[in-house]
């Protein structure tokens, strides 16, 4: 049964408004035009914390002077998911998990394009922005933001909506025009597939970036990017495929480490940046 007592949460609507998902857009994406197919150099590095440790806290600074109100505010003392069991679970109910922002006025009022823009900003703010601001909080991160995160890829990639809602606002917000023919902003539509410790759910992300590259076939900036996050899907689901699981997030959920997942940490087994005690 759906967790359909989720779907009486609203979300404060003087945080959660066009203000915020238009700031998130201008910090994650900053210059880049729209129908870029590939993002800049420095955006790149930026995203993915290639810069110094100065740049780094800079920019999670950035981050949590922004955003840490809005992450606050549908927390889980505020906002209390169903207990996880399992993702096939997680899947069946995702669209309830993500009701409270699928009937959000700014969604329901808004254009195609619009309710696209919010989709991507949610998913930014909860996959990715929760990740600069909580980088001390990782269960937080992975118990509770990466939760709402893939219930709203799992929206966008939905192609129908539970009777109680009627409808699916950010059904294929990935495919709208604004975004469908640039990886630099579609591809964080499925990110949080990425970080998922459910083989199915890097299939999938796996299937999503090899459709891309097929569309973007010649174009040298557009399929080298591509080609980059493939590689880094590969690593992740390597080690899902291999423990089921990633062996660095165990000392934050309580989780035993086994002795094989202890030795492969201590060989150098990747962590993704986070520290890890073994």
């Amino acid at each position: 049964m759906a967790p359909t007592f989720i779907q009486a949460f609203r979300p404060n609507t003087s945080i959660f408004d066009r203000t915020l998902f238009t700031r998130i857009h201008a910090l994650w994406f900053a210059d880049l035009p729209r129908g870029a197919t590939a993002p800049t150099k420095p955006l790149v590095m930026r995203w993915f914390g290639a810069g110094s440790a100065a740049d780094r806290a800079a920019f999670d600074a950035d981050c949590t002077t922004g955003f840490r109100t809005a992450l606050d505010s549908v927390g889980p003392e505020t906002l209390a998911l169903p207990a996880f069991t399992t993702f096939e679970a997680e899947r069946e109910n995702a669209l309830a998990i993500a009701a409270p922002f699928l009937t959000l006025n700014d969604v329901r009022n808004e254009t195609d394009e619009g309710r696209a823009e919010i989709a991507l900003s949610l998913i930014l703010l909860f996959d990715q922005l929760s990740r600069n601001v909580f980088r001390h909080d990782q269960a937080l991160i992975y118990g509770h933001y990466d939760r709402l995160s893939r219930a709203l890829t799992r929206c966008v990639l939905a192609t129908s909506a539970p009777p109680q809602l009627k409808s699916n606002p950010f059904a294929a917000a990935d495919r709208h025009a604004s975004f469908k023919l640039s990886p630099a902003h579609r591809i964080w539509f499925y990110m949080p597939l990425m970080h998922s410790e459910d083989l199915a759910d890097h299939h999938s992300f796996e299937q999503l970036v090899a459709d891309m590259r097929v569309v973007h076939q010649g174009d040298e900036a557009a399929t080298k990017y591509l080609d980059t996050v493939a590689g880094s899907e590969k690593m992740h689901r390597s080690i899902i495929e291999r423990f089921g699981r990633y062996p660095h997030r165990n000392e934050v959920l309580g989780r035993a480490t086994t002795t094989e997942e202890r030795d492969w940490i201590k060989g150098g087994g990747d962590t993704f940046g986070t520290a890890s005690k073994v």
